[in-house]
């Protein structure tokens, strides 16, 4: 088994390459002669690559993280040789992406004992917003010094590298994979959509909040009170909740830490809409944030279990795109962005409801009286 380092690098590795091209078209957007126009499509198709990568994880997931981590390598490196940004290498650099989170994501929940993999996963996920928080700054100090296609080349050259290190060092170290659970075949795919449904409106909730608060504390909060940025304030809660949560996870209070956590987030999400006042809106936005992070890892525990995980990870990816631009649709039919953030604030409560009457993460009461599950070969 790898040391959980490995795979924390990796992760942060992929969440800079994430942000890499908005990074660069913002620094240098002009010398690289990309109009305002072109820069949606340019990130469009980079999204619409990494969905698609995400849906094929599959069961060789060593093999899938090496192809992942070559294709990123490879188009990076193409585009170098071209010097400018192409869209079908950026589709092949979101495949190669989406291939690599999925795999890396799995590989640390299928490689930790049952007693650390909650612990792991949270650890895990705290690394990928790292990188998409520090990637723009990391690139525009480093392309600072250069110019145009010389800034172009020596990032993507740079995080090639990375890749091409990610990619050897898995053929390196072979991986095992758990065989597909014993379940019943209607069972599995209903609890594999119900899976997809908490990821899409999980990760849908927590990325649409974190787009729209600047904008949303620029048009309402213009006070000098407010010394934090909203969005800050929202990101270093999810990171501190998921360092802490995890102390929680390994006493067994995982079915207590996700239902009280889609409470409060449903809360704080409606506070939003409803209070005015610097303060209060201060503290929902930190009240969300803490309630909302531990969520996806969280539900990446019992993910990974399943035979069609890919479509969980594809669901994820679809509600991070989605819910952002219905913010953003529902807010100009509505001519209020306060209004339009009614919809993370219904996905929130669904959230709630839906875990009152499915219950994903198993609950206190029903470890200590169902039946042991069947026995894996997972040491």
């Amino acid at each position: 088994m790898r040391s959980p380092l490995f795979y924390y690098l990796a992760f942060f590795a992929t969440g800079i390459a994430t942000v890499s091209v908005g990074a660069l078209v913002a620094s240098h957007g002009a010398l690289l002669q990309v109009p305002d126009g072109e820069v949606g499509r340019l990130l469009g198709t980079q999204f619409a690559g990494q969905l698609t990568g995400s849906y094929f994880v599959g069961r060789h997931l060593s093999s899938r993280l090496r192809l992942g981590a070559l294709l990123t390598a490879g188009a990076m490196l193409a585009q170098v040789v071209l010097a400018h940004l192409s869209l079908p290498l950026l589709f092949v650099m979101g495949v190669g992406l989406g291939l690599a989170m999925a795999s890396i994501n799995t590989l640390v929940g299928l490689e930790s004992p049952d007693n650390l993999r909650a612990k792991r996963l949270e650890r895990l996920n705290i690394f990928w917003p790292l990188g998409a928080a520090f990637g723009p700054w990391i690139i525009a100090h480093a392309a600072g010094y250069n110019s145009g296609q010389h800034a172009l080349a020596f990032c993507f050259t740079t995080l090639a590298v990375i890749f091409a290190v990610l990619a050897a060092s898995s053929t390196r170290h072979p991986t095992f994979d758990l065989p597909a659970p014993t379940h019943a075949r209607q069972t599995t795919s209903s609890l594999t959509l119900i899976m997809s449904l908490f990821a899409l409106l999980a990760v849908g909730v927590e990325s649409g909040l974190a787009n729209w608060l600047p904008t949303f504390q620029a048009r309402y909060l213009s006070q000098p009170t407010l010394t934090v940025p909203l969005a800050t304030l929202f990101w270093g809660c999810v990171l501190a909740i998921r360092l802490v949560v995890s102390h929680w996870l390994a006493k067994r209070l995982e079915g207590l830490v996700f239902t009280v956590s889609l409470l409060v987030a449903s809360l704080g999400s409606l506070g939003l809409v409803w209070f005015h006042t610097p303060r209060l809106l201060v503290v929902m936005v930190a009240a969300t944030a803490f309630a909302i992070g531990p969520i996806y890892p969280m539900l990446l525990t019992q993910a990974i279990k399943l035979p069609r995980r890919g479509l969980v990870f594809f669901s994820a990816s679809a509600g991070s795109a989605l819910f952002p631009w219905f913010i953003g649709w529902v807010a100009t039919l509505s001519h209020t962005l306060r209004g339009a953030l009614l919809v993370p604030a219904v996905g929130s409560v669904l959230l709630f409801l839906l875990t009152l009457r499915v219950k994903p993460i198993p609950s206190i009461s029903t470890r200590s009286h169902a039946p042991p599950p069947p026995a894996h070969n997972s040491q």
